[in-house]
Formats: structure tokens, sequence, C-alpha cells
């Protein structure tokens, strides 16, 4: 028998294939990129076990000043940002799912447990990480079309520009 958990990635994969169609979008990206609200409201609705599951807000984790609530997200800062850096990244709007600690979207039906590991918030992590000269990957979603990449490239490591710039002394 299958979990809630496992019954709510499965309908999230079977209810998105199906929204591509039906919206007339080309990718689980761009379902996020718009029609979040719809798809998060859709699949609720359909969820067996709704009762376990939320559909949420970026602003459900906002505190009255509009930054992340820390004190009452049982989350942390991302590796190599401080909290004062994370107040800067702009996260946008989006609408999702939430089950028992764990957050789901479009591009995530596999869930995560770390809200900011959801790709629509992963992504403007990496981007301030990488202008910070923190190299990181970008970010890969199971999706139809490829996603895209992080505008700005890895820094090179100190080390690597280091031994090019001794080159050509």
């Amino acid at each position: 028998m299958s979990s809630p958990a496992e019954k709510l990635t499965a309908l999230i994969r079977e209810h998105r294939t199906d929204f591509l169609v039906n919206y007339d979008v080309e990718s689980y990206y761009k379902v996020n990129c718009g029609l979040c609200e719809e798809f998060a409201y859709e699949v609720h609705e359909r969820f067996e076990h709704r009762h376990l599951a939320e559909v949420v807000y970026t602003e459900h984790y906002l505190d009255e000043m509009d930054n992340l609530d820390w004190d009452n997200l049982s989350i942390e800062v991302p590796e190599g940002l401080t909290r004062q850096e994370m107040e800067l990244v702009r996260l946008g709007g989006h609408c999702f799912l939430e089950m028992q600690g764990r957050w789901y979207d479009a591009e995530c039906p596999e869930e995560v447990d770390r809200l900011l590991d959801l790709p629509i918030f992963r992504r403007p992590v990496v981007l301030t990480l990488r202008r910070k000269g923190i190299s990181t990957p970008d970010v890969e979603t199971d999706d139809v079309i490829t996603p895209p990449p992080c505008k700005v490239p890895n820094p090179e490591p100190k080390s690597r520009r280091a031994a090019d710039d001794l080159s050509f002394a």
C-alpha cells in the first residue's frame, strides 16, 4: 500500500502531464511561472488525503516585513549565505503544496525537506551564491524541456585563477 506522500507524488506526476496539454504550456517550469496556483489547487482537489496537505503561498512563510520568517520556519539559511543576504534574494510569489513538513510543486513531485530546495526558489539562491563567487551546480529537474540554467556562470576556483595569473608573468 502506498503512503500519502507516494500518492501525492504520483498524482502530481500524472496531473502535470495532463496540465501541459490542457493549458498548452511546454514545461513544468512554465507551469510554475504563472499557472502554479491553478496547478496546486487542482492537485489538492484530486488528492484523496487532502486533509493532510495544504495549498500554500510564498507569503505564508514571510513575516510582517515580507522577509522569510526564520523564527517560525524550521529551515536553515542556505550554506554560503547569511540571513541578511538571504533577505535580498527575490524569491517571488509561488503557490505550492505542503504536507507534513515537506513541499511539492509541478517541477518537484518528489518532496523536498527544505522549502528553499524547491527549484523555483533554488534558482535565485544559486544566482546569489554565484554573484558572491561561490560555485554551485545549476538547478536540474526532470522537466520535458531543460529549465533555464542560471544566467551567471559558475566562478572559476580561486586556485585556478591564481595559477593562470602566474602563467602570464
